[in-house]
């Protein structure tokens, strides 16, 4: 067991340098000028359209990972549409590259960014922000709405994302990009769910527009309104990659092994 480690460390060290990938990412997304207007979807029934804001905000910093790995790496914040929700993470270990993670819900809107400079080459791993108001199961649901009721919802967007350097090609390369979106998802939308996104590989892409949507409820009832009005904007940067000699030697020295280790099951069983 020894002897074999030692063939592989002494392979490892004459393979050479890894061939650092330097890359940086970074995303943002905004929703500002958010508006509700009510609108009486059957004039005339007697019915004064109304409207309950009842549901709550998440604001969420992810690093290093899609799960959360423990306070240092994730944050999570929530609000109510009078209470501001705020998550702010970095990390920089000084050696793999430094990255943040930013998310918030206020008065002022909807905003969610972050950024990985992979530094050295060696760093690895995504970032994930996201900002959103939303009703919860077994919570408070987003709104409530009086019968024949729907409240249109719009606002101003606006997308960035950004990648350095050109796309690198190769399958170390698995995620790496950066992208930024703005969305709302309800049983209650008259219509597709909204959905805009931008994405980049390379370069510099900007992205604004305006969301409007009609959540409605046709029924002769007051209804709550499930759903969710957001911002995200993640990226991931590669790993390092390594030199052509380096494959080679791996290569050969992963069949050194499997050739020792059996010569060494046949001396066992002999």
């Amino acid at each position: 067991m020894l002897k074999a480690s030692w063939h592989a460390a002494a392979l490892l060290a004459l393979a050479g340098p890894v061939l650092p990938a330097l890359a940086a990412v970074g995303s943002s997304a905004s929703l500002t000028g958010l508006r509700y207007e009510l609108v009486d979807l059957r004039p005339g029934d007697g019915i004064a359209p109304s409207i309950r804001f009842t549901g709550a905000t998440l604001a969420e910093s992810l690093l290093l990972a899609h799960w959360c790995l423990g306070p240092t790496f994730c944050q999570r914040s929530e609000g109510t549409f009078t209470t501001p929700a705020v998550s702010n993470r970095q990390y920089d270990d000084g050696f793999s590259g430094s990255t943040s993670a930013f998310a918030a819900v206020s008065a002022a809107g909807l905003f969610a960014g972050g950024q990985y400079d992979n530094g050295a080459g060696l760093g690895y791993g995504p970032y994930h922000a996201e900002a959103r108001l939303r009703g919860r199961r077994g919570g408070n649901p987003l709104f409530v709405l009086s019968a024949h009721t729907g409240v249109r919802v719009t606002a101003h967007y606006t997308l960035d994302a950004w990648v350095i350097p050109t796309p690198i090609t190769g399958p170390y390369h698995d995620g790496y990009g950066a992208g930024a979106a703005v969305f709302v998802n309800s049983r209650f939308i008259d219509g597709p769910d909204f959905f805009q996104e931008v994405s980049t590989g390379s370069g510099f892409v900007h992205d604004t527009g305006e969301l409007s949507v009609l959540l409605s409820n046709h029924k002769d009832r007051t209804a709550t309104v499930w759903g969710r009005i957001g911002v995200l904007a993640d990226g991931q940067v590669p790993t390092g990659i390594p030199e052509p000699s380096t494959w080679a030697l791996l290569l050969a020295g992963a069949g050194l092994l499997g050739g020792v280790a059996r010569r060494r099951g046949i001396g066992t069983a002999a």
